[in-house]
């Protein structure tokens, strides 16, 4: 028996609703005291699983499933752990998206580059942080698709160095002549 359990924010009354429901029924109590179908909550669950599994969608996050048939075949999957792809066997049949003919066709669909790190102590490198409080304050900071340093609102508080309070300070540090 399978349970789904799930929660759902009901928009007349503004309550959390939380559910329990198995495959077998067909109506579901609510905390909040109503009941209701299944049907009536499968839109709500798929629009709150996808934000929690939208990874399973993409193949490159799958485990490897060698698939259910007899066969024998080579194939690649992707190693999301590793970071790199693996030889299995195959069976033929069934199995997921994770299984790649050759190692060239698995790492074209999964390897991404990685990403360059900031150099710390350049401050003109950092990202445009606008911080994590709610305060709106004008600030500059550099801005190395432009070469130049462009305004921004800044919160207050957290963020990074790439922040100044004039455009010409933000110039004088971080844009090259």
């Amino acid at each position: 028996m399978e349970i789904i359990t799930a929660t759902r924010k009901t928009t007349e009354e503004n309550l959390l609703d939380t559910f329990i429901s198995t495959s077998s029924i067909s109506s579901i109590a609510l905390s909040s005291g109503t009941t209701t179908t299944l049907q009536s909550i499968l839109p709500t669950i798929e629009s709150i699983i996808p934000e929690s599994t939208a990874n399973i969608d993409n193949p490159c996050f799958q485990k490897f499933d060698r698939g259910t048939c007899t066969g024998q075949f080579i194939r690649w999957y992707w190693d999301f752990e590793k970071s790199t792809c693996q030889v299995f066997t195959y069976s033929g049949c069934n199995g997921n998206g994770n299984n790649f003919r050759s190692r060239e066709d698995c790492f074209a669909a999964c390897h991404q580059p990685p990403q360059p790190i900031p150099n710390v102590d350049n401050i003109c490198e950092h990202s445009i942080h606008p911080g994590d409080c709610t305060g709106v304050f004008q600030r500059f900071a550099f801005d190395s698709t432009i070469n130049d340093c462009r305004s921004f609102t800044y919160t207050g508080c957290g963020g990074n160095g790439n922040n100044f309070g004039s455009s010409l300070e933000c110039r004088n540090r971080c844009v090259i002549q």
